[in-house]
């Protein structure tokens, strides 16, 4: 998780810098050690800040689709983004399992619609393939994908779990099934 990287990198860059200044004031501190010091200073700092950066992505990003779930809102979004922010929101429950999320909406297909909604519908999807789909399976992969005809979206949510049996689908469309 960045924000522990970045507890991790700060609590690191201040030992490191702790060290470097008290050799410093010992008198002690060679011009290698100097020179090692911080060019590790300047890594560190890098570290931080591209997982301070990752912080920011991720928080944006469940900003985004809690201010979407609650408000129902008709807004205009592209579609890669919105269902992009929808899988950052899932990804952390499903870091470390078998499970692949592909988005390979293009970018630039533009909706006006309701993204909270639509976001429900997508992470419900997604939930069912990963609980029911992938029984028994130890991998799995989920594809999304879009494409329009006359003004009209299909998207497409798949995966290669284990399908539905006979059963199943004729009830699929019954109310609370």
């Amino acid at each position: 998780m960045p924000s522990g990287n970045t507890v991790t990198l700060a609590t690191s860059l201040e030992e490191r810098a702790t060290e470097l200044h008290q050799a410093f004031e010992a008198n002690s501190l060679k011009r290698s050690e100097l020179d090692n010091g911080l060019l590790s200073l300047k890594e560190m700092a890098q570290l931080l800040d591209r997982s301070a950066q990752r912080a920011a992505s991720l928080i944006a990003s469940f900003k985004q689709v809690a201010v979407d779930q609650v408000s129902e809102r008709r807004r205009s979004f592209d579609l890669r983004e919105m269902v992009e922010e929808n899988l950052t929101t899932l990804r952390p429950g499903i870091k470390h399992k078998p499970w692949h999320i592909e988005n390979q909406i293009a970018a630039g297909i533009s909706c006006d619609s309701f993204p909270g909604p639509l976001g429900q519908v997508l992470t419900n999807l997604i939930q069912n393939a990963i609980l029911h789909g992938f029984a028994g399976k130890t991998e799995g992969r989920i594809e999304i994908s879009a494409k329009t005809h006359d003004g009209q979206l299909e998207l497409c949510v798949a995966d290669d779990g284990v399908g539905m049996d006979t059963a199943t689908t004729v009830r699929i469309f019954e109310p609370f099934f």
